[in-house]
């Protein structure tokens, strides 16, 4: 951090949600990675065909439109606008769609399933800083 450039903005920090990645992170900004999420529905595909496929579909298209920026080189800012018009649809459907379940007691919460869909809905703001406004 010392070695910083004077005044660069909040450092941000990329990980999985495994709470031993957390630290004293009061300076940084904090973004957990959604491809980690996505593993736990594929890991479950097998067993929850249905509603893994929800989440799996709709992250699919989000790690398309990150794809895209990328190819056509758009800025920071440019990522998080195209993020913000494609992508944040698609999250606030997931995130509509994941309370449903929950809200209904459609999944057990202690099943594998609920646990994979608590982790979703429990970490969201820092799984879906991408697609906020910079």
């Amino acid at each position: 951090m010392r070695q910083r450039e004077a005044d660069p903005g909040q450092p941000c920090v990329l990980s999985d949600a495994l709470i031993r990645n957390e630290a004293d992170d009061t300076p940084l900004m904090r973004w957990h990675c959604l491809a980690q999420g996505r593993r736990k529905f594929s890991a479950l595909a097998h067993v929850f065909p249905h509603e893994c496929a929800v989440v799996i579909e709709r992250l699919t298209h989000v790690f398309a439109h990150d794809a895209e920026a990328r190819v056509k080189q758009r800025s920071p800012p440019e990522r998080v606008a195209y993020h913000q018009e494609y992508s944040r649809p698609l999250m606030d459907e997931l995130t509509r769609w994941l309370e449903t379940p929950c809200a209904d007691r459609l999944v057990e919460p202690n099943s594998s399933l609920g646990k994979a869909m608590a982790s979703l809905r429990g970490h969201w703001d820092t799984l879906t800083r991408f697609s906020m406004a910079a």
